[in-house]
């Protein structure tokens, strides 16, 4: 599908217009706070979007969030 995989890490750089624009204002500020934070991909969708973990530790080796998945980002990683 594309050069990410569940289970990696990424830092979540921008919000994509995409993602956020039918959503109110309290609910682009939240996602807006995740900008240059650390996430894992906990899911991938057929359709190429990404469900991002936060608040990221590592246990027995391997990145995994707190939190559940909190955002639904665009295939756009970089």
């Amino acid at each position: 599908m594309g050069r990410f995989k569940v289970g990696e890490t990424v830092v979540f750089t921008e919000v994509p217009e995409s993602l956020v624009h039918d959503l109110p204002d309290e609910d682009r500020a939240f996602i807006a706070k995740h900008v240059n934070q650390v996430a894992v991909i906990e899911k991938i969708e057929p359709k190429g979007f990404y469900w991002l973990g936060f608040d990221v530790e590592m246990i027995d080796g391997k990145a995994q969030a707190k939190k559940k998945p909190l955002v639904l980002c665009s295939s756009r990683l970089a």
